[in-house]
């Protein structure tokens, strides 16, 4: 049993905030053996599991592991093959474009690096995710921004002692 975020070895960086934010949720789905799906289904009903997401890798044979060339799914790197087939069949019709025009030209979907996005006939801007969970160095990059986070509040802390001490005097 894994998460998919576990197994995205790595996203393209100029890329990254748009691919999280368009998987969203879906990155924290579980992918399991194809031979162990219905066993992981059972648990689901059984157990009453709300919000977990399987990713039934059992019906996967005729996904392509090999990315669309352009597309979202390309930016990917990843060695797990149902893992690979899942970010294909998500993203594989998701055209990574750099302009408005281009993002407008696509009508089966198109994303900019900013997380403007176009599907069928409505575009939006993709909320960003609050943290970045893809990739090898996620839980790395993770540590650095909750580390930067603390010493930024600490800071702030020390400021309004300071401030509170001069009010006092």
């Amino acid at each position: 049993v894994r998460v998919l975020c576990d197994l995205v070895n790595e996203v393209d960086p100029r890329w990254q905030s748009a691919a999280e934010s368009f998987l969203a949720g879906r990155r924290f789905n579980i992918i399991v053996e194809p031979k162990d799906v219905p066993a992981a289904l059972q648990i689901i009903h059984d157990h009453h599991f709300y919000h977990l997401y399987l990713v039934l890798t059992n019906r996967m044979e005729d996904i392509s592991d090999v990315p669309e060339e352009g597309s979202l799914a390309a930016r990917f790197t990843i060695a797990n093959l149902y893992a690979r087939k899942y970010i294909n069949y998500v993203c594989g019709r998701i055209v990574c474009v750099e302009t408005l025009k281009e993002l407008n030209d696509h009508p089966n979907g198109a994303i900019m690096p900013d997380g403007m996005m176009a599907q069928g006939v409505v575009a939006h801007r993709i909320e960003p995710v609050a943290d970045q969970v893809l990739g090898r160095d996620a839980v790395a990059r993770l540590l650095e921004k909750k580390n930067k986070a603390f010493e930024e509040a600490d800071g702030d802390q020390n400021n309004l002692k300071k401030q509170l001490q001069d009010v006092q005097k």
